[in-house]
């Protein structure tokens, strides 16, 4: 996790890697294992209150890869 200032605020960024991160993402909020549920408490700390850790975040949208030709 870190810190991403911008001028329009503060953002927090966590950044995991996977083989399927679609399918880690959905089987976290899914999740209610201690320290997965530990770990979503801890995010609501940071984050506002209308992001829902229980519901699996939509899938990235690639904008641009340099490694397309």
């Amino acid at each position: 996790m870190f810190l991403n200032s911008s001028p329009f605020g503060d953002v927090g960024v966590a950044y995991l890697e996977g083989k399927d991160p679609i399918e880690a993402n959905r089987a976290f909020a899914a999740s209610g294992a201690p320290f997965d549920r530990w770990f979503k408490d801890r995010l609501q700390e940071f984050f506002p209150p209308f992001i829902d850790f229980g519901q699996a975040a939509p899938a990235d949208e690639t904008v641009w890869d340099w490694t397309r030709n």
